[in-house]
C-alpha cells in the first residue's frame, strides 16, 4: 500500500503528505496487527525496531518495484520518458562542469576516461541506482526508528 501510495505521489501532488505519513507509521500499524494476532506476545523496543527494519525493507522493495514497472509502462507503452531523460542529461551535464570546475581550481587535467566515463549510461544506471539505495535506506531508518517507538509505546511495564 505505501509503495503504490508513494508513486501516485509522484504523479498527484495531493498525496504527497498521506504517502510520507503512510511510510513512517507502517511500523506502528503493523505492529498493531501483530499485537491484534498474538496479543500475549511481548512487544519492546527492540522488537519493534526488528519489525519496522523488516517493514522498511518491503516498502523499499515495493516502492522500487513499482517505480520500476511504472517506469518500463511509461517508457515503452506510454513512450512519454522524454522529460526524464532531458533531467538526467541535464543532472549529468552539471556532473560534469563540477567536475571541470574542481580540475582548473586545482590545476590538475582531467583524464579523458574519466570524463568520457560520466556520459557513459553505465554511469546513469549508477546513479540512479545510488539514489535508489540511498532512498531505501533512509525508508529502513525512518521505519526502524517507528518500529521502535511503537515498541515502546506498545510494551507491557510490570
Amino acid at each position: 500500500m505505501g509503495a503504490l501510495l508513494s508513486l501516485a505521489a509522484v504523479k498527484i501532488d495531493v498525496l504527497s503528505l498521506p504517502s510520507v505519513l503512510w511510510m513512517v507509521s507502517a511500523s506502528m500499524i503493523t505492529l498493531g496487527l501483530y499485537q491484534k494476532r498474538l496479543p500475549a506476545a511481548r512487544i519492546d523496543a527492540g522488537i519493534g525496531a526488528r519489525i519496522g527494519l523488516v517493514v522498511g525493507l518491503c516498502l523499499a522493495l515495493g516502492l522500487v518495484a513499482s517505480m520500476t514497472g511504472w517506469g518500463l509502462v511509461e517508457r515503452y507503452a506510454l513512450h512519454g520518458m522524454g522529460s526524464f531523460d532531458a533531467q538526467m542529461a541535464a543532472q549529468m551535464a552539471q556532473a560534469q562542469q563540477q567536475l571541470q570546475q574542481r580540475a582548473v581550481a586545482q590545476q590538475t587535467p582531467i583524464p579523458p576516461e574519466l570524463a568520457g566515463l560520466i556520459r557513459s549510461p553505465e554511469f546513469r544506471v549508477t546513479a540512479m541506482l545510488a539514489g535508489y539505495a540511498m532512498l531505501a535506506g533512509v525508508l529502513m531508518i525512518i521505519s526502524t526508528i517507528g518500529g521502535a517507538f511503537g515498541g515502546l509505546l506498545r510494551m507491557r511495564r510490570g
